[in-house]
């Protein structure tokens, strides 16, 4: 009996030990994200070339006649349209198409490098493609999905077409199995080396504690407000928040308040006393959607125990309702799309916009 299959039947009978577990997905995606350029290079024992790691974004890695080709070759229209056969392989919602706009972009982290095995005479060249997708709420990383490709090409979207999901905490054959302990052998290296680099260890910043810039306010308003925020309105809502953000003194409670009352007067918040009936919801996720909105709840049900009945609802149309804290009796309820919340979270640490889950 094969190693891998021994490990492969070992797995199977205690599916809640991943083979890729948090801690080494969250080293590697720390260490690539402290680089300049978003990319690195890592040497591993028993692979001769290089390991790279890199940051791609949607769109912006995309806007070049390469790919743009390659996506007219497959009958694709834009790479928001290629990332969501990816989404849909991890099991993500898909991309709301209708409601892109020039600032909407998205990461993902592809990890390739190459293998040879000699047998006999012959040896034989494989092509290793992880497309990694981080899920990331209250700036850490709760979940990731993975897909994998060893097509034999140049041609960089047949790769991510191509790429199939591996379920990391329970592979469902010999083979995920063992395409997923080469990986973890690459992380783990990845590892070692992000634990031997100086200047990762001495410059490491945590999302909380990034400065924020104007453009983190503007996209984060653009997400709340599901791109609906006018651009004048925009552009003075960016202004009148960096200024706070620029004072040394703690600004959150400043700048969450301010971001509600600039916001309701738009029309994208709502206040509520923290005692509320079913009907009540219903009337503040109106006002937020602009159109009618009922759920279905049980009668004896009050307060914040409705939350879970109208998520539900919402979630039927990728939305999801959140607060922004007010620390006191109330709410702050704005409505986002749903696929959108971790960057909403992730944006919050670093605008000290304080947005929570309900």
């Amino acid at each position: 009996m094969s190693i891998f299959k021994k490990i492969f039947q070992k797995s199977e009978a205690n599916q809640n030990h991943p083979i890729i577990d948090l801690e080494l997905i969250t080293k590697a995606y720390d260490y690539v994200l402290q680089e300049e350029d978003e990319h690195i290079a890592v040497q591993v024992d028993g692979i001769k070339k290089p390991v790279q790691l890199l940051f791609l974004e949607i769109p912006g890695s995309f806007d070049n006649e390469d790919n743009s080709a390659e996506m007219q070759a497959v009958n694709i229209s834009s790479s928001f349209e290629l990332f969501n056969t990816f989404l849909a392989k991890i099991g993500m919602a898909s991309l709301p198409l209708d409601e892109i706009t020039n600032d909407t972009a998205y990461n993902f982290l592809w990890i390739y490098f190459e293998t040879k095995t000699r047998i006999g005479e012959v040896v034989e060249k494989t092509n290793h493609n992880f497309f990694v997708e981080p899920f990331i709420e209250n700036e850490k990383i709760y979940d990731f999905g993975i897909t994998y490709s060893c097509l034999e090409t140049d041609n960089f979207v047949e790769k991510f077409l191509d790429s199939q999901y591996i379920n990391h905490k329970s592979p469902q054959n010999e083979q995920d199995l063992e395409t997923l302990l080469l990986l973890k052998k690459v992380l783990e290296e990845v590892g070692e080396h992000a634990d031997d680099d100086y200047m990762f260890t001495a410059n490491r910043v945590t999302i909380s504690e990034k400065e924020a810039t104007q453009n983190d306010f503007k996209t984060i308003l653009q997400l709340i407000s599901r791109n609906q925020i006018e651009e004048n309105d925009l552009q003075k809502c960016v202004k009148y928040l960096y200024q706070i953000a620029k004072k040394e003194i703690k600004p959150e409670f400043d700048i969450t308040n301010t971001t509600f009352d600039l916001l309701s007067e738009l029309g994208f918040s709502v206040f509520w006393d923290y005692k509320f009936t079913a009907s009540d919801l219903e009337f503040v996720v109106t006002e937020l959607l602009q159109k009618e909105f009922h759920f279905e709840a049980p009668k004896a049900i009050f307060n914040a125990d409705l939350f879970a009945f109208a998520q539900k609802k919402l979630a039927t149309s990728n939305l999801e309702l959140l607060e922004l804290k007010s620390y006191a009796d109330n709410y702050f309820f704005i409505l986002v799309n749903k696929n959108e919340v971790p960057k909403i979270i992730e944006l919050s640490k670093i605008t000290k916009i304080e947005i929570g889950k309900l």
